[in-house]
């Protein structure tokens, strides 16, 4: 197949998304596939590209913004052009914590007490952290956890607020959950979410923030070591939250696990990352999926979604 893969975008996690670009390009041609890479560096380029030779399908790899909201995916719906991972309603709905929250809340799903927070909103926060004792903070629509914090003092809580706004106008305050951080890849075969084995992830600061997810010092374990009834309730919380966010074709759930082995269900990332240190194609592996082969298998899923 003609195959290009869009990456790049102009969010915060623009750097990542170049590198899950070249991964995806180089797993695809080792398929036997023609792939173009694309850096789409405004929405204003992804006309441009539309405008020339279009391929059989788009392999989305844009993270953040406009490539992972929706807006990416509803122009190429309006255009014809084949796309992997789900549509604009379940990426708009993944995108948006406190949309997500409230449908895993709805589902019956365990989440972590939260409120949005918009500039000026200051006494709720602090009112939440004599509650809580400890909160994380984090940009509604953020992601690869940009501008996130845990913080359990006043004026840790302020600057962490004034660094969410910076890139948004709503930020997400959350009571921390103490225990293990779980993920959890789940991939639909012939529509059906299936999750595959658990990953927990070691990271080498105090959580997994944007140094310890990209700096190769953390350490990941897949499958995870748990007893079999917990993964059996991790991975149907999974797949649950893939299915009530309105998320098609592939997704990667975020997972916190309290020392009573309760998961409270954190989001759900619709454009998972792909590259070298990515969780996907550790989880793939565990599952006995090599990184090309995950990626035809999100092709052919993909483009039968399309024919249906």
């Amino acid at each position: 197949m003609r195959i290009s893969v869009l990456c790049g975008g102009d969010s915060p996690e623009r750097e990542v998304s170049l590198d899950s670009g070249k991964a995806v390009a180089e797993g695809l041609k080792a398929k036997g596939h023609s792939v173009e890479l694309v850096d789409l560096p405004s929405p204003e380029a992804l006309f441009s590209f539309l405008a020339g030779d279009r391929p059989d399908l788009c392999f989305v790899a844009l993270h953040g913004g406009w490539g992972e909201d929706g807006r990416l995916q509803a122009v190429l719906d309006m255009a014809g052009v084949p796309y992997t991972g789900s549509g604009p309603s379940g990426c708009a709905v993944a995108m948006d914590k406190t949309l997500s929250k409230g449908a895993f809340a709805a589902a019956g799903l365990d989440v972590p007490w939260g409120v949005a927070v918009h500039p000026g909103e200051g006494a709720s926060p602090v009112e939440a952290l004599s509650r809580w004792g400890t909160l994380v903070v984090k940009p509604c629509c953020g992601g690869s956890t940009v501008a996130t914090y845990i913080v359990s003092e006043e004026d840790e809580l302020r600057k962490a607020l004034r660094s969410a706004w910076n890139l948004e106008n709503r930020a997400l305050v959350e009571a921390y959950v103490a225990g293990r951080e779980l993920t959890v890849t789940v991939m639909e075969e012939r529509g059906i979410p299936r999750a595959f084995p658990i990953v927990e992830i070691l990271p080498d600061g105090d959580f997994y923030d944007y140094r310890s997810k990209y700096g190769g010092g953390s350490r990941y374990v897949s499958p995870a070591i748990l007893d079999p009834s917990v993964v059996d309730v991790v991975s149907r919380f999974a797949e649950i939250a893939h299915r009530v966010s309105g998320c098609s074709i592939y997704s990667r759930v975020d997972i916190r696990l309290d020392g009573k082995n309760r998961p409270f269900v954190l989001e759900v990332n619709t454009v998972p990352g792909m590259t070298s240190n990515s969780l996907v194609p550790k989880a793939a592996r565990a599952g006995g999926f090599s990184f090309p082969d995950l990626l035809d298998h999100i092709v052919e899923e993909s483009m039968a979604s399309f024919s249906r």
